[in-house]
């Protein structure tokens, strides 16, 4: 926590790292569960993307859980092993990361 002007703001940093967003996915979820609410969400890498997704989610009440779908959706399109590995890193893990966070985050037009 940090004061600031008297005011005590909560403030998640989530650390890059590949696999570990899937961590930073937890403590944040573990976080809502006890309704902790943050003032301030930021992150490197993957923790940046976890941010993104947390601070523009079109579920105001609940962003945790499209933190969750969007882990959920990584997982269910992991690597094939019987697809060749370059394959894999054009089309799968670029293009399916691109989409799963469009289809999380609001159109850039409805933003205020």
């Amino acid at each position: 926590m940090v004061m600031s002007s008297g005011k005590i703001e909560n403030v998640l940093v989530l650390q890059g790292g590949g696999s570990l967003g899937a961590f930073g996915c937890g403590v944040f979820k573990a976080l809502a569960n006890k309704n902790i609410k943050l003032d301030i969400v930021a992150g490197t890498s993957i923790g940046g993307i976890n941010g993104a997704i947390i601070a523009g989610s079109s579920d105001k009440d609940h962003p945790e859980r499209k933190l969750e779908q969007f882990w959920l959706e990584l997982a269910e399109n992991s690597l094939n092993l019987t697809v060749p590995v370059l394959e894999w890193l054009y089309d799968k893990s670029r293009g399916r990361l691109i989409r799963a966070a469009e289809n999380l985050l609001p159109p850039t037009d409805k933003l205020t």
